[in-house]
């Protein structure tokens, strides 16, 4: 492995767990948004997210100036770019959706922003975006429901030894009283952005 992104949604222990991984595997650690900001490569900014804009190209060419031959990296974000590079893995970490909607509420997050980042952890966005890069190969999914972070970088090292990541799809696992729950606070999330 020559650079691992360590993608999710916002809350899911990215920057903890990418940061114990990059030590662990003796790697640069970099967490692109903080890059992006400090690069000034940003394309924009999109004010209903709090986010920078970033061409993917634009990064992709921004971190191959930035690479350094026989250095691995952990890359951390949301997004994942195909950086064209040999031995690049994925892994997308994923939290129970509630557990993630507690996360969040202690981060002050807008009723909106916690919504739409419950919608995406709960239909996979990040891994299914992440796979649309790199192909299914190359991404594997950790759910981190219930791990220290230092359990969570075992599992990760596992991973990328060969072992198999882990099958989530809260759309099949979550029933019930939970189900109703999560669609009901990411409906009240939804609205508080139209009213």
């Amino acid at each position: 492995m020559r650079v691992l992104w360590v993608s999710g949604v916002p809350g899911v222990g990215k920057t903890s767990i990418g940061m114990a991984l990059a030590r662990r595997l003796d790697a640069v650690f970099i967490d692109i948004p903080e890059y992006v900001g400090r690069t000034g490569i940003a394309s924009g900014y999109d004010p209903s997210t709090g986010s920078l804009l970033v061409e993917p190209s634009k990064l992709a060419r921004k971190l191959g100036e930035t690479f350094r031959e026989g250095r691995r990296y952990v890359l951390s974000s949301h997004i994942v770019v195909d950086l064209h590079i040999r031995g690049t893995r994925c892994i997308v970490l994923r939290l129970h959706p509630l557990r993630l909607y507690r996360r969040l509420l202690r981060r002050r997050y807008p009723k909106s922003k916690i919504a739409e980042n419950l919608e995406a952890e709960f239909l996979g966005v990040c891994y299914l975006e992440a796979v649309q890069a790199l192909g299914p190969r190359r991404v594997s999914q950790l759910d981190v429901t219930g791990l220290t972070p230092a359990k969570a970088v075992s599992r990760c090292i596992r991973l990328l030894a060969g072992d198999g990541g882990d099958r989530v799809d809260w759309q099949s696992q979550l029933r019930g009283r939970e189900l109703g729950r999560l669609l009901s606070i990411m409906a009240v999330g939804r609205l508080s952005k139209v009213f």
